[in-house]
């Protein structure tokens, strides 16, 4: 990414980010929600792609993008839906997915982190 990134430009990386201990089940899930996902990383991993490249300062922002688990169930093609929505139900509370799960009303919610790496190039 660096060699391409003209000097004093920039590189940003917007995309769902885990802290290492939950990455693995993250992915699961989502391997499960869509069958063309290979793997999120994880910030370590994040962090070793633009080390590895050059980029020293690398600075980050993080937002949560929440989602009804309907609607996230809607706009997937799960190998296993009701594997898929068990899981995510049971992660209220627990957390072991990386995405917050909550339940508002009898209504479910993911909270997909999402982290923004931002490096300069110079």
């Amino acid at each position: 990414m660096k060699r391409v990134c003209k000097p004093d430009g920039v590189v940003i990386v917007v995309d769902v980010s885990l802290p290492d201990t939950k990455i693995k089940k993250y992915n699961e899930m989502e391997r499960n929600r869509d069958c063309s996902h290979v793997a999120a990383l994880s910030l370590t991993e994040f962090y070793r792609l633009f080390e590895k490249v050059g980029f020293k300062n690398v600075n980050t922002d993080f937002y949560s993008m929440k989602i009804g688990l309907n609607e996230q169930l809607e706009a997937s093609f799960p190998s296993n839906p009701i594997a898929l929505k068990d899981m995510i139900v049971a992660d209220v509370g627990v957390d072991d997915l990386g995405i917050n799960v909550t339940e508002i009303n009898n209504e479910y919610f993911l909270h997909y982190p999402i982290q923004i790496f931002f490096a300069k190039n110079n």
